[in-house]
């Protein structure tokens, strides 16, 4: 439990002698907005039952003097005495819901949550789970506003980019690992991608793109109403995530797991190369370790362009991309490590033939210019592995774990090894 008074004069008669808070106090001048409040931060419906979640010293406390119920389990009280009028609809999840307990007290403060007009993104904020079944047109409101303002794009601040990057250089390997051969998903530095690759919404997967699902109404219908179920909210930030993940997820490898095998493969001064480079993930990991060298290959130009920007803006030391298909004249005559993903074969710009030749270069590469211990890392489809034939010795795979609640080791995905 953890309840806090506004304003300095009044928060010190809420105090003991002692200087700790007064929870008698506090609690008994709760009114029924502020009970109301408490619940919707610490309540939730367990096992269909109504609860609170309150430190074990307490419950004796709330149970006795407040007329709660009987305790649930560890930290939880059953709830009888709170005033579901003071809800907030989208906190109906929190409780059995009955339709006509709500509107008393906020729909005469604030009636746009029953009836919402969608003129703005603040107007967004107020959707929720309760308004849909309220106003079976909400969608068709929401989908016309998105076709006013266009399509989400994924924008950040310059200080939250620093902020988002420094979390990458911060991460220390002990995150990383589940154990030695399993990798976490961590998804720190990913909004980096999204916000120098804007163009990304083009990139088709499954034979449709991000921006053919915004275009198309029955899908991006599809998209608001899983993005309400999900969220409970229809946000451009979240609009714009699920456009990219409704087909197939788009932004594949992400940066945190690129700095756990480059740290895991390289030591200080290697060189790392990359044939995909793609979204940059395998740039922000390998140059977020001190002096790794980084060579990426990128033919697309506004793929070029923008992981250049990423460059610059952080100021990345020791790193260069080549814009051209992996080309074996073209990389560096030796290297530690070679690195990329290929897991999304249907990007449109890379066939499965493509796909193919691409790989077998790879191997061509590897067996002549990786130096002795150095290390070949591919995260490419099971079905593609079979065309690899090499003298290199084929150490233990790591898997990877592309969700954060993914756990059954069936869903993961392979990340195969090599060493010379």
């Amino acid at each position: 439990m953890n309840i806090s008074c506004p304003g300095f004069k009044n928060y010190i008669k809420y105090l003991n002698d002692d200087g700790s808070k007064n929870y008698e106090k506090i609690i008994a001048e709760l009114n029924p907005i502020g009970w109301a409040c408490y619940f919707m931060d610490d309540g939730s419906l367990w096992n269909n039952i109504t609860v609170m979640a309150i430190n074990d010293k307490f419950l004796d406390f709330f149970k006795n003097k407040y007329n709660f119920g009987e305790k649930i389990d560890t930290g939880l009280l059953e709830v009888k005495n709170i005033d579901m009028n003071y809800m907030i609809p989208s906190f109906s999840y929190k409780f059995k819901i009955i339709e006509e307990i709500f509107g008393s007290y906020w729909k005469l403060k604030i009636p746009e949550l029953f009836n919402p007009e969608i003129n703005c993104d603040f107007d967004l904020s107020l959707i929720n789970n309760y308004t849909i079944e309220k106003d079976s047109l909400l969608i068709d409101k929401a989908i016309k506003f998105y076709r006013k303002r266009g399509f989400p794009y994924f924008s950040i601040s310059d200080d939250y980019l620093k902020k988002e990057y420094n979390k990458i250089l911060n991460l220390k390997a002990s995150y990383f690992w589940k154990d030695p051969h399993s990798l976490k998903y961590i998804a720190s530095g990913n909004n980096i991608l999204k916000h120098f690759m804007p163009h990304m919404i083009e990139t088709k997967y499954k034979e449709a793109s991000p921006i053919d699902i915004f275009n198309n109404d029955k899908q991006f219908y599809k998209t608001i109403e899983y993005t309400l179920k999900k969220y409970k909210s229809i946000l451009p930030v979240f609009i714009y995530d699920n456009l990219i993940n409704f087909n197939g997820k788009i932004n594949n490898f992400t940066c945190a797991s690129a700095k756990a095998i480059t740290e895991k493969f390289t030591a200080e001064g290697d060189i790392i190369v990359d044939p995909y480079a793609r979204w940059g993930s395998c740039l922000i990991g390998a140059t977020s370790l001190l002096n790794r060298n980084y060579i990426g290959f990128e033919s697309e130009n506004k793929t070029y362009k923008s992981l250049n920007n990423i460059i610059e803006f952080f100021k990345i030391k020791s790193s260069y991309i080549i814009n051209s298909d992996f080309v074996i004249e073209k990389a560096p005559k030796s290297c530690n490590l070679i690195f990329t993903s290929l897991t999304n074969v249907n990007y449109g710009e890379l066939n499965i033939n493509d796909l193919k030749k691409l790989i077998i270069n790879i191997i061509q590469y590897a067996e002549i210019a990786l130096a002795p211990k150095g290390h070949l890392v591919l995260n490419i489809p099971i079905c593609l592995k079979s065309i690899i034939s090499t003298n290199l010795k084929e150490e233990n795979s790591i898997f990877w774990f592309t969700a954060t609640r993914k756990k059954n080791i069936k869903k993961a995905e392979i990340i195969y090894v090599w060493s010379k």
